[in-house]
């Protein structure tokens, strides 16, 4: 199911429901659509962004993890330490190697893209790191420990980066978690 939320009143305004075999993971408007990626399905949805219309379905050959955009690109990652540039047809472009201290980074996830970084949450960890899109260089590593302790499920894990460029507010968020935190970097 996609949709979209009125941070206000938590509130749907529109939803999408999908067959219940596909798992959609990651979504980003680029080119004035909404692209949804899915985890095993190997599926890129293309939507209009207000009417949720169906518009064309993709073939993609990874695992989907996450989803952003740099406005020039669509990026996605696959939980390896990759992350794939592609065009608006889907055509991968660019592939780059996530690592710290010349150390590759797996399990990267959720991806949103600020201020010229690919942000993006190590799953099954508190951290978010910081990359640099031209080299994969982790420029800092934010550790979340203890931003959300209501832990009655495994599946209760750091899952969610959002990022609002008019106010320049970001936002962390998690699977089942029942609260959105907005917060600033300094």
């Amino acid at each position: 199911m996609y949709k979209n939320i009125d941070l206000k009143t938590g509130n749907s305004e529109i939803q999408y429901n999908f067959e219940n075999n596909i798992f959609a993971e990651g979504s980003i408007v680029f080119n004035q659509k909404l692209y949804v990626l899915t985890y095993k399905e190997n599926k890129i949805f293309v939507f209009n962004p207000e009417s949720l219309n169906l518009e064309n379905t993709y073939y993609y050959k990874n695992e989907g993890w996450g989803l952003t955009t740099d406005n020039e690109y669509l990026i996605a990652s696959d939980g390896s330490s990759k992350l794939y540039f592609m065009d608006k047809d889907l055509n991968i472009t660019k592939e780059i190697i996530v690592t710290n201290n010349g150390k590759a980074i797996n399990n990267i996830n959720e991806l949103e893209y600020i201020n010229g970084y690919i942000w993006a949450n190590i799953w099954q960890t508190n951290n978010i790191i910081i990359i640099d899109k031209q080299t994969g260089n982790v420029i800092k590593t934010i550790d979340f420990t203890g931003l959300y302790n209501n832990f009655n499920d495994t599946r209760n894990v750091l899952n969610g980066i959002a990022y609002n460029e008019e106010n320049e507010s970001i936002y962390i968020t998690g699977k089942c978690w029942d609260t959105l935190f907005e917060f600033e970097l300094k």
